[in-house]
Formats: C-alpha cells, structure tokens, sequence
C-alpha cells in the first residue's frame, strides 16, 4: 500500500501486507484511508502517518470491493450478509442478509445505502440497517447510481429512474441492449454503455409519466409447451440439477418430437428413457397418453428391472441424443455407456414405429461398435438421414484406430444388427471429450465437432464416396479464421438438407466479452469444402460476460434461417438467456429476436428457463428447445409476431 506525494511523486509512506494483493479501490474518510485486502482484512490508515488504526476481516481470502462509506460507516460484504462497520475503532454496527456480489458497487446518499443483491434493488437506512424499500425487477448486474434524489439503475434493456425515497419508477430509457456497468451522472445527463456496442446520454430531465411502466425484464416469448411424457412422470422422478440435460429431435415433417433424458430415476435407479409425441391435427397435446410414448432400452423393458449402482455408472445414458427421420418413422437414441459382454462401450438403438402408432410397441434394433477397444462411447451424439436408411453415431473419445464416428446403412432387407458400418476416421492429432455431429438429408454430408478444452476446435466434413458409406478420411476441416483458445469451436453443428451450409457454434468466443460466443456460418464453395471459409460470424450484441451464445445451433432445411440458443448467465442465477432467430437476406444474416424468458415461471422454476438450451431442433413452424432436469419445451407462435412470421417460413424441405 502506497501513499504518493501528488507534487513529487514520492512515496510518503508504505505498508507490505506480506503477500496478500489488492482488488479494491482505497476510500478515504477524513484522516482515514481504508482498504481491503484479498486475504479478507479490511486495513485502517492514519492518512497522514501510514500507521495502521484497526483492521479487521474474516482472513478466508473473500475478495471484497466496498465502494460505499458515509456517515462513518464503511460496508463490507460476506458469507451471505452485509456489515456496517464504525471507521473510528472497526467496530461492527449492523450486519444485515444480503447475497452479494464481491465486486457489485454501492451507492450512498443522505443516510441512506442503495445496493444490488439476489433480491433485486435494497434501499436500507444507514444508521439501523432496516429496509426502505426493495425494487424486484429480479437480478441486476448494474449498480446503483444516486443523485438529486433519483436512483438509475440499469436492466435489459431499460435505463431506469427511481424515486430515491419511495423506489417508486419515475421514468425509462430503451437501451437496446443489456445495461450492466453503473450509470455516471453529471450536469443533468445519464451516461452508460449498452451491450447494444453504443454509449448513451440520456437527459435526466424527463417528466414523469401519468402512469409509470412496470420493470420490463426483457422481450418475453409466447407461452411454451412444457413436453414431459405422463408415462414417464407417472411412474418416475427426474434427477435434479446437474443431471438430466435433455436432447431433443423434431421430423422434417413436424409431426413428430422426440425428448431423450438420459438420468431418469425411478427409486433412486437411473434407467434413461426416450419419448415420442406425435402432434394431432393442428395441436400438441403433451398430456395426452396415446400421443406421448416412452422407449426404453430393449433390454431393460422397465425401471424395476434395473439394480441401483453407483452414481457414475447409474445407467447407459440412454437418450443422451436422439434423431427421427423425416416422416417420423424411425427414431435413434444413443446410449454411449452401454456396456455389452466383449464389446466396445456404447450402442445406438434404431426403433421402428408400428403401423398402429408408437403405443403399440416398436420394433428395436441394436446397434454396436466394430472397435476392438474398449470404453469409446458410441452413441454420444446421433444423426439420421430423412428416409431412416443411414445412422451416423459418434464416439466418446477416440479410439487409437482414428474413428470419430461410425456410419450404419440398412440393408435391403430392412435394420437389423448386420447393418453395414462405416468409420469415419481422422489422423489429426485430438483426443475428443465427447461429440457434435449433423448430417443431410440425404445421409451424403456429416458434419462433426470434437469440441476440446484447451484447442481453437475444428468442425470435420465428411462426404460419402459414391452411393455406399465405407471407411473415409475427412474431406474437409473448418476453422474459425478468427478462433483462439478455449473458443469451443464446434460444440454444436447443424448442417441443411443439402449438405451445403453449415452452422458451427463456438459458446465460449469472447466476442464482447469473456465467454460471449459467436456461430460461425460456412458456405459450401464451388470447389469443395476443403477451401471453404467462414461466410459470416452471427453474434448477440446484448450478450454480456459467459452468454454462451451458440452453445445450441439449428438451421433450416433450406438453410435460409438460422436459430440459435444461450444458456442462463451462470454468474447472475436467474438472468434470463436468449433465443435467436435468423434470416439470410441476400447475401447478409439477420437477427429479428430479442433475449427471452418464460414469464410463467415461478422464481424457484428458474432452471427449468428453456433458454437453459442444452439442445435445439428446428422444423416447418416448429422449434424445440432441452433444457435441464428432463425438461424440453415446445415454442409455439399465437402471441409474439416476429417468432410467429419467422417460423411461419421455416417450411418442410
């Protein structure tokens, strides 16, 4: 800690904290000069001397950021409280509870604190500690700024106007983009960025409204679907948080959904199920038995079958991704933990629908890897071509052969475990942690990410020789032009009927900022893919710090629209994420969404958000979204105009 001569530049004073550094700002408050240190002592200065006065702290290493002192108290936040602390002597006068970030700012005027914590906005009196009064628009990541008797605070994507005394909404501004830095005010005039890439200043001068808006958190997408099967939940609880993140799988022909939830428990056994829901009519009814049927691994017709094990080895991760062919007909569920008797790990089960309808019980085909070795988990990511022909299924890790994935072809016959297969090879050097794959309609194109903690990732391109799959190499690697470390290039890829454009997600690029994400957009060249680059880069310009953007891609059959999906920001519990929609317009991509989150949702359904988006698939006026704890919804268009005309041109291919 140094004190520095402003005339000279001289060091009046120092002071070595052995080791520990310095996150915070100093505060001075008359003679005092306070600091807190990352081992968790806050210090007291003599300002003039350098001598310590008291200090004081937790020493458990928490990071603090006071930003507020007034009427001799200094604040500090921890382990779930907030403390008033005298600056005379480091006393504690009130601790109140209060979740708050380390590094959140806080504002302090006229005996009064304004902070920002898991309730919201808190206006609490500085001298008892009570509450003044809380403003819930839900979590913020802006601070408070305080002036003339006016709080602003910004949202997504409201600048706001508060009554200093009361809480009360005075008047907001539409930022266009996520507002998260603390607003500076000064000569009548709000300033602030906006994720939207502007700086704004706003004149403070509005007149109030006859009758103020409420809090907006953000553009809210029409009710949603929520699909859940009656046969699964009637005799079966889902693992919680954590466990259960749900892939979904929609036919060309948008009359059949397929959910897989590889963690459902049934008595604390964890079996994994798949479910079909067949739309009648012109409706979804995700209640109604006959159109809503659970599969289940052939060798396990039921959950009381199944022994309890231990939690790693709980189940074959049946569901973990799932497929449907064009008409619905046929459905792929992989199950990369299967563990067959002399088998490498892993199986892929084709199931047929009856002529009667799913009810009646489908025919099951096994499918296994011809690998030798053990433990590649074949099955970790699925894809089906339109006419149910041709299974692609991609592996866990891979195998010292080069295999990424293994390409199964239906014999004349009709599926059955003697089914030509394929590999699909490589002799990059990755060592994959799983796999992202898509493929064309006509079962010729797979594209297939690898995606790798601590590489740029790369996307390989298949393409079959002639009119039979057999052992090929890659045609074609696809790289980011712009990618750098950690980027997850390639965690989610969605290729269009044709095979000819290729969407590749990349959830931690930091775009605007750590973890943004960007989708990158490859266009087939009339050469080959084996020079193609990407043609544009889809961002969110609302996104903020961890959005995740692209963590899940889909694209139309006609590759003309795009959607993409960004989970819940992970460092703010209950910020809403977003689902995008896409057009190409000429030669240009563009965005016609706005973040979005279920309003229907009780606070404590927050994980259940579907901007949760584990997993995406698109059809003709269809979008269904996976998220966690075995939920996926179904958006449907009766209420928002833009998703409604959007999907309306997602047409069957």
């Amino acid at each position: 800690m140094y004190a520095i001569d402003a005339a000279t530049g001289e060091a009046r004073w120092t002071f070595d904290t052995a080791g520990t550094g310095f996150r915070s700002a100093p505060v001075i408050w008359g003679d005092t000069v306070l600091i807190s240190t990352d081992s968790g002592v806050l210090y007291a200065f003599n300002k003039a001397s350098g001598e310590v006065s008291w200090q004081t702290g937790t020493g458990r290493g928490d990071k603090y950021r006071f930003a507020a002192i007034d009427d001799g108290l200094v604040f500090l936040p921890y382990e779930g409280y907030l403390y008033a602390i005298d600056v005379e002597d480091g006393s504690q006068i009130w601790k109140i509870e209060a979740r708050i970030e380390y590094d959140t700012r806080m504002a302090a005027a006229e005996g009064v604190l304004y902070f920002r914590d898991e309730r919201g906005l808190r206006a609490v009196d500085i001298a008892t500690g009570n509450d003044l009064w809380q403003w819930g628009i839900g979590r913020l990541k802006s601070s408070p700024a305080v002036a003339d008797g006016v709080v602003y605070v910004g949202t997504f994507p409201f600048l706001y106007a508060l009554d200093a005394a009361t809480g009360q909404t005075l008047w907001n501004f539409d930022a266009g983009g996520f507002i998260e830095g603390t607003p500076l005010v000064e000569g009548g005039v709000a300033y602030f960025g906006s994720t939207d890439d502007y700086i704004y200043a706003v004149s403070i001068a509005s007149e109030a409204p006859d009758e103020p808006p409420p809090p907006q958190p953000g553009s809210l997408l029409p009710p949603l679907i929520h699909l859940i099967s009656p046969k699964v939940s009637g005799t079966a609880s889902r693992i919680m948080w954590g466990l259960g993140p749900v892939s979904v799988a929609v036919s060309a022909d948008g009359g059949t959904l397929v959910v897989g939830d590889p963690v459902v428990s049934a008595g604390g056994t964890y079996g994994g199920a798949a479910v079909v829901f067949t739309k009648q009519g012109d409706t979804w009814d995700a209640t109604d038995a006959d159109h809503a049927v659970a599969l289940l691994p052939p060798e396990q017709p039921g959950w009381e079958g199944l022994e309890p094990r231990d939690y790693w080895d709980g189940s074959e991760s049946f569901g973990q991704d799932v497929a449907v062919s064009a008409d619905g007909r046929i459905v792929v569920v992989g199950a990369p933990e299967h563990r067959p008797p002399g088998q490498a790990e892993g199986a892929v089960y084709v199931f047929i629908r009856p002529e009667g309808g799913w009810s009646e019980g489908p025919e099951v085909v096994t499918l296994l890897s011809p690998q030798e070795e053990q433990s590649w988990g074949l099955g970790d990511s699925v894809a089906v071509s339109a006419d149910g022909r041709t299974v692609v299924a991609g592996l866990e890790s891979k195998p010292s052969d080069g295999s990424l994935a293994n390409v199964f072809t239906m014999p004349d016959s009709g599926w059955s475990d003697a089914a030509n297969v394929a590999r699909l090879l490589t002799t990059t050097e990755i060592y994959t942690s799983g796999s992202t794959l898509s493929m064309s309609s006509d079962g010729a194109t797979v594209a297939l990410g690898p995606p790798e903690v601590g590489i740029r990732g790369v996307v390989f391109i298949f393409q079959r020789p002639g009119g039979q799959w057999s052992d090929k190499s890659e045609e074609a690697i696809l790289r980011a032009s712009d990618g750098s470390l950690f980027d997850r290039f390639g965690h989610a890829v969605s290729v269009d009927s044709t095979g000819d454009t290729v969407l590749v997600g990349a959830p931690g690029k930091d775009a605007y900022a750590e973890d943004h994400g960007a989708v990158y957009v490859f266009a087939k060249p009339e050469s080959g893919w084996a020079n193609a680059v990407e043609s544009a880069v889809l961002t969110a310009a609302d996104g903020g710090r961890e959005h995740d953007f692209g963590n899940s891609v889909a694209i139309s059959a006609a590759g003309d629209h795009a959607i993409v999906v960004a989970p819940l920001y992970r460092g703010i519990p209950g910020r809403p994420g977003g689902v995008y929609l896409f057009s190409i317009e000429g030669s240009d991509w563009r965005s016609r969404s706005l973040p979005a989150m279920n309003s229907d949702l009780r606070e404590d359904e927050e994980l259940t958000l579907f901007g949760l988006g584990w997993s995406l698939a698109l059809g003709p006026e269809t979008a269904v979204i996976g998220g966690l704890r075995g939920d996926a919804f179904l958006l449907v268009p009766p209420s928002n105009r833009d998703l409604f005309e959007w999907l309306e041109e997602v047409g069957a291919p």
